[in-house]
């Protein structure tokens, strides 16, 4: 495991509407994590650059946007369309994807109609959408790079596939419990001893490499992947830090229905991913609405595991960051 400490430079977590456009049926967020929905204690997203003299230079970016449309003022749905970008050359195998998706979120609930709200109903946020990945591939550490020209596995390559996913996250009463302000002034907050909310996710997914990285012998492995991802997330603060420390875990299981022979050796049939946060909120509060604020966190997050469809292997990293937020 190692650690990396490291100051934001540009640091943005922000959910802008642009209500002026379309009667408010329009929205943007940009964040850390390419989640379904926002929340108050998503991850920011980060941008941090670390120059090294003598040395090389190091990146560590993280960046996920969401453009949401209403497609008519009297339906639910919306079009939604998402950009991501990762690139951290800080960790033990370096990282650099970039993703693009257009998708049709729509909504489903067995709720009854009536004067109060149905307590026991359950909620389903649905969502397909079609998307390019690109993720670079670097140099085998392994290999030997004594012949000329270069073999593949001496250089750095690119693998571009289409994918296909199809989100659910089902909801639940109970499963999120919030603070609210004891009058006003919105000064200060009471509500249960401990706020919380539960997040699962499951993905049904299809990725076909379009354009594959060249193996030693000079061949290129393409074919498609079929599988299920289950994203389990929860975070919880405490009443006693008047909210401002979030605890979170995230646990994500990966596994495939099919491959095709060429992706076997590049794609693990099953694999798991686990990733633990603390985070402290001081200043202005980042889920107050009013205002352009600017609020500093700071924050701990433990990452270990694998996750093949964002091409990373082997994690395990901690990263302790002071972060700035932005929201409008």
């Amino acid at each position: 495991m190692r650690a990396i400490l490291f100051l934001t430079a540009c640091s943005t977590a922000c959910a802008v509407s642009a209500s002026a456009m379309a009667g408010g049926a329009d929205s943007f967020t940009l964040n850390g994590a390419e989640e379904p929905e926002i929340k108050a204690w998503t991850e920011p997203a980060s941008v941090a650059f670390t120059s090294n003299n003598g040395g090389k230079d190091s990146w560590a970016v993280n960046l996920a946007g969401k453009y949401e449309n209403q497609l008519s003022d009297n339906s639910t749905s919306k079009l939604v369309v998402r950009f991501a970008v990762e690139k951290n050359t800080q960790l033990k195998k370096e990282v650099e994807n970039y993703g693009a998706s257009v998708g049709y979120k729509f909504y489903w609930t067995d709720a009854r109609d009536g004067p109060t709200p149905d307590l026991e109903a359950w909620h389903l946020a649905n969502e397909f959408s079609l998307g390019i990945t690109d993720k670079a591939v670097f140099p085998d550490a392994k290999a030997i790079c004594t012949a000329a020209p270069l073999p593949p596995e001496c250089t750095e390559q690119r693998e571009t596939s289409l994918r296909a996913q199809l989100q659910v996250q089902p909801y639940r009463h109970g499963w999120d419990k919030t603070f609210h302000y004891e009058d006003s002034t919105h000064t200060k907050l009471k509500g249960q001893r401990w706020t919380r909310s539960f997040t699962p996710v499951l993905s049904l997914f299809y990725d076909e490499i379009l354009d594959a990285k060249a193996d030693a012998a000079g061949a290129r492995a393409d074919g498609g992947v079929t599988g299920l991802k289950l994203s389990l997330s929860g975070a919880a603060s405490p009443r006693v830090t008047n909210y401002r420390l979030v605890l979170s875990a995230k646990l994500q299981l990966t596994e495939t229905l099919s491959r095709s022979v060429g992706r076997r050796d590049g794609f693990q049939s099953s694999a798991t991913l686990l990733k633990l946060g603390a985070d402290y909120e001081f200043g202005p509060r980042s889920f107050e609405n009013g205002g352009n604020k600017w609020v500093p966190s700071f924050g701990i997050a433990y990452t270990k595991g694998d996750d093949p469809l964002a091409g990373k292997t082997d994690l395990d990293n901690t990263v302790l960051a002071f972060k700035l937020t932005y929201r409008n």
